[in-house]
């Protein structure tokens, strides 16, 4: 069984470490362009991603933007990474968790959904 790298361990200086850049406003991944998809589906099962050990070794945060489909049986199709930052460093952690996400049957939507696009962020924990 896989456990979460729990990037707090064998880190100091953190908190002087700056956040990574926020996708664009004007890009597909901005919060606003995500928030206009439609139709509203409820996450039935969401793992969240591990923290690669390259990148908690180097204190290094991102974000990586994903787009995928939901299918009838709500489970994730064609994931794909559309942005991130910084590019490929979380990009295998972010599409391993998302292809594991479900989300609850709908009888009402009984074809795919496509292109959801969801942004995954990695934040180191803050020093106290």
């Amino acid at each position: 069984m896989r456990r979460a790298l729990l990037p707090l361990i064998l880190l100091t200086g953190c908190a002087s470490v700056p956040p990574p850049p926020r996708p664009a406003a004007d890009s597909a991944c901005s919060p606003t362009q995500i928030a206009r998809a439609r139709p509203t589906l409820q996450p039935l099962r969401r793992v969240p991603p591990i923290y690669p050990r390259e990148a908690a070794d180097r204190g290094v945060e991102g974000w990586v933007c994903l787009a995928f489909s939901i299918d009838a049986e709500g489970m994730i199709a064609d994931a794909r990474v559309v942005e991130a930052f910084p590019r490929g460093l979380f990009d295998a952690s972010a599409l391993e968790s998302l292809r594991r996400w479900q989300y609850v049957r709908y009888e009402a939507i009984p074809e795919t959904v496509r292109d959801r696009k969801i942004v995954l962020t990695y934040a180191l924990p803050r020093g106290t």
